[in-house]
């Protein structure tokens, strides 16, 4: 490669330069959002903390609150912002102004009362519809001797077993004996 081709080749691979009144434009541009994002700081901070905490956006405002701080400031020099600080900042603001509006709009519609729209029905009861109230157990007709305990019936525990054939050991051995081996290679596999 001759010296004639890297140059070339080096003015290609840099960036064209840019004229002083893009640099300006660039710079009016950072700070003017840089402005913009001290405004929106000002407003997340004056939120009534009671609407805050209500919307359920308290955290992501805290979030942004703590972001601000790290977010690249203009300098005084003539240097250009990088494009990362500028990313930064650009979303920064925008993602303050989503959040700003979303607790206005929940405290909006929080403090309209909310009409009461619930349709009560219920059905057309006559007094002979109502239950019948009994004075003691006895005069109920459902109530029999046979409701106390000790339950006529016996006990499932003590109620006599079929023993197990030895296809059932071996089957229920066998369920066994795999779930033990999975238990372990679970255990063995989490280290």
């Amino acid at each position: 490669m001759t010296e004639a081709s890297k140059a070339e080749a080096e003015q290609k691979a840099l960036p064209p330069a840019l004229s002083p009144e893009q640099v300006a434009e660039i710079r009016a541009g950072f700070e003017e959002q840089w402005n913009r994002s001290i405004k929106l700081r000002d407003a997340l901070a004056k939120l009534p903390s009671k609407l805050v905490l209500e919307s359920g956006l308290s955290g992501k405002r805290n979030d942004l609150t703590e972001r601000w701080d790290y977010l690249e400031t203009p300098g005084l020099d003539e240097d250009l912002p990088s494009p990362k600080a500028v990313h930064d900042l650009l979303q920064w603001v925008h993602e303050a102004e989503m959040l700003i509006g979303c607790i206005i709009n929940i405290g909006k519609t929080r403090s309209e009362p909310k009409k009461d729209t619930r349709t009560f029905l219920a059905p057309d009861v006559t007094s002979e519809d109502y239950p019948v109230v009994v004075d003691n157990l006895g005069d109920a007709d459902f109530v029999s001797d046979k409701w106390h305990w000790p339950w006529e019936t016996k006990a499932i525990a003590k109620a006599k077993k079929k023993p197990m054939s030895r296809g059932d050991i071996l089957k229920y051995g066998a369920i066994a004996s795999v779930g033990g081996l999975a238990a372990l290679a679970l255990l063995f596999d989490q280290e």
